[in-house]
């Protein structure tokens, strides 16, 4: 091993290069089989992180959107399957610090895992913890109104968290 490092001239092309890649076989399974085909949902999230590899989190975003888009059209909108593809979304609108963004996705998120799981289901504290504690930090980040809006919902959920562990497990548990 020389050591020596490819210069970023030559890293940016690779990198142009693998992009390049991941459009034109969106673009052929598109004209193959349609631009619902179950396929490119794959494709858009190697696209999705080839965008992300290369600081492009605007582009990232968008091609992990329609991913989630066509998984939604293909299996439906309460269908957990898409919960990582939502992952990857929240994870660049987080680098982005696009707030209200982040709201509607991790809304989105609870919304899903209620229509599997519905109240009182231990499986959704979590879920609910993992919610409270982002409004949590988005009240920190966002200006009044919108930051007590956070507050709210922080509370709401770490209530409903309370409630569900008491109906679920007693009021003796350790998680509470």
């Amino acid at each position: 091993d020389s050591g020596l490092q490819p210069s970023p001239d030559v890293e940016q092309a690779e990198a142009d290069m693998t992009i390049s890649r991941y459009n034109d076989e969106v673009l052929r399974l598109e004209s193959e089989s349609g631009a619902y085909n179950r396929e490119l949902i794959e494709e858009l999230v190697s696209l999705g992180r080839a965008y992300s590899n290369n600081g492009n989190h605007t582009e990232a975003v968008k091609a992990y959107a329609r991913a989630l888009h066509i998984n939604r059209i293909n299996d439906g909108l309460q269908n957990l399957d898409q919960i990582p593809v939502l992952e990857l979304v929240i994870e660049e609108n987080t680098v982005l610090q696009d707030y209200a963004e982040l709201t509607d996705n991790y809304a989105y998120m609870l919304w899903v895992y209620k229509r599997n799981y519905g109240d009182n289901d231990p499986q959704m504290l979590p879920v609910l913890e993992r919610v409270a504690n982002w409004h949590l930090e988005a009240y920190g980040h966002t200006e009044i109104p919108e930051s007590l809006g956070h507050l709210v919902m922080a509370a709401n959920l770490f209530s409903e968290a309370l409630e569900t562990i008491t109906r679920t497990k007693g009021t003796d548990d350790p998680d509470l």
